[in-house]
């Protein structure tokens, strides 16, 4: 009889811990997600659910992690906040920025990303910054054209050039001295672009900076 009885009560204890999942459409949208499940993310996104539960990243974080772009785009349009920073170090924009997905970074500004938000970390970088630092003008280009502003700096006040001139990266220098940037723009440290440079050996940037008679 006692093990009849206990038999039933487990028998009831699974079933109930059973619907518990069933019923619990965040993570059954984060496991579908990471399956990387296309046509169960677009049933599961039809019920109403908070779309920025996370448990090791929310939905839209880990779509950006599998650089797929249709599950992004179909998280975007069902509501979720691309500016949601969660648990992550990152947004969902830095992630996109850090993985170099610019399609990702373009979705993202098509849903009204903030492209000021900052990383969480020490120095603060913006999309405007990584791009700078990346030497990848075409992200920069699509930056801009989202509405990112190009004098920016980071919490130590530096700005694009100087990215550009302490990575090496000299078209990206050039093209935003065409952008008419402040060649003589100094950080909190009083170092410019051309300190930079000079300070990490980039000898051809220090060459173009010194030709524009930047200090």
């Amino acid at each position: 009889m006692k093990n009849l009885f206990r038999h039933t009560l487990l028998s009831i204890l699974a079933c109930t811990s059973l619907v518990g999942v069933a019923q619990d459409p965040e993570i059954q949208l984060l496991d579908a997600v990471e399956a990387k499940n296309i046509t169960q993310v677009k049933q599961l996104l039809e019920s109403s659910m908070n779309l920025d539960y996370e448990i090791n990243g929310s939905p839209l974080l880990i779509a950006i992690k599998h650089q797929n772009i249709e599950l992004v785009e179909l998280i975007l349009k069902a509501g979720a906040n691309p500016d949601y920073y969660g648990h992550y170090y990152y947004s969902p924009l830095h992630m996109a920025l850090i993985l170099k997905n610019n399609e990702i970074v373009k979705a993202l500004i098509n849903h009204n990303v903030d492209l000021e938000i900052r990383e969480s970390g020490a120095i603060g970088k913006t999309a405007i910054l990584f791009a700078a630092e990346y030497g990848d003008i075409e992200l920069l280009k699509i930056l801009l054209a989202g509405g990112a502003n190009i004098d920016i700096a980071d919490n130590y006040g530096d700005k694009a050039l100087a990215f550009a001139a302490f990575h090496g990266q000299l078209e990206m220098a050039k093209f935003l001295v065409s952008l008419s940037v402040d060649v003589n723009h100094q950080n909190r440290n009083s170092k410019t672009a051309l300190i930079h440079a000079k300070d990490r050996g980039h000898a051809e940037i220090v060459g173009y900076l010194s030709g524009l008679n930047a200090k």
